[in-house]
């Protein structure tokens, strides 16, 4: 089958040169060490408003982008794959856009210092850009008072597609995130069918991530390059089904 498939990968970028003894057996460290790599990469690019462009012209041809009424995707952030140039894009395709921001389990605002197991993401039923402003991280966010609109709560079973980021991804969609946790949670709550589409620069896109039981793979990876992962999807439904 052209699926994905899951466990834990034995190599990678993430270990260390032989002369300096075995690679780390704690994987907590290997992700830390590949989180570090991949920050270092991604922002050394050049071109990154043409390679964000390039990308987008491929998700605008993915069938699962065709087909879905409604379109979760994050809200750049620093040097990742811009978004926000082409939510208008979005919305004249007659698509309802969707965007997360940090939430505690009741959808309420997340404080900064709570626990990893409280971490969640809301999602917000988006109209206009001028609605988001700095919130978590400095990432933009729609405010308190916008959130409390239950017109603009949105659940996850309502997407139909989700347009995810990522540190590192793997050909066979495993993905490493910024280790808070906060995808892996939405993710597993999606349906089986929901397709989950991470955006990334080719540079982001190694021989395998480490991953741990709650992780939770992605469909298709699509850079400036190609599209990763163009076969069945039926792992990565069972995957989190499990979860």
């Amino acid at each position: 089958m052209n699926g994905y498939a899951h466990g834990k990968p034995t190599d990678g970028i993430g270990g260390t040169d032989p002369g300096q003894g075995p690679p780390p057996s704690n994987d907590a460290v290997d992700k830390r060490s590949l989180r570090t790599k991949c920050r270092q990469h991604r922002k050394a690019l050049s071109d990154r408003p043409a390679r964000s462009r390039a990308i987008w012209d491929r998700v605008f041809t993915l069938p699962e982008y065709r087909v879905a009424a409604t379109v979760m995707c994050y809200v750049d952030h620093r040097d990742e794959v811009e978004t926000r140039p082409y939510f208008d894009r979005i919305w004249r395709d007659g698509k309802r856009l969707v965007v997360p921001y940090c939430a505690d389990r009741s959808g309420g605002e997340q404080p900064r210092s709570a626990k990893r197991s409280e971490r969640r993401l809301g999602l917000f039923l988006l109209e206009t850009i001028n609605e988001l402003e700095p919130g978590t991280l400095g990432i933009l966010e729609p405010p308190q008072t916008l959130r409390d609109r239950t017109d603009r709560r949105v659940e996850p079973a309502s997407l139909g597609l989700v347009l995810a980021p990522g540190l590192a991804f793997d050909r066979r969609g495993r993905r490493l995130g910024q280790g808070g946790g906060y995808y892996d949670r939405l993710l597993a709550d999606l349906p089986a069918s929901t397709p989950v589409v991470a955006l990334a620069f080719e540079c982001q896109v190694i021989d395998h991530v480490p991953t741990a039981a709650h992780d939770i793979p992605v469909h298709k990876v699509v850079t400036e390059s190609t599209v990763h992962g163009q076969g069945s999807w039926g792992v990565c439904e069972a995957k989190r089904e499990e979860a």
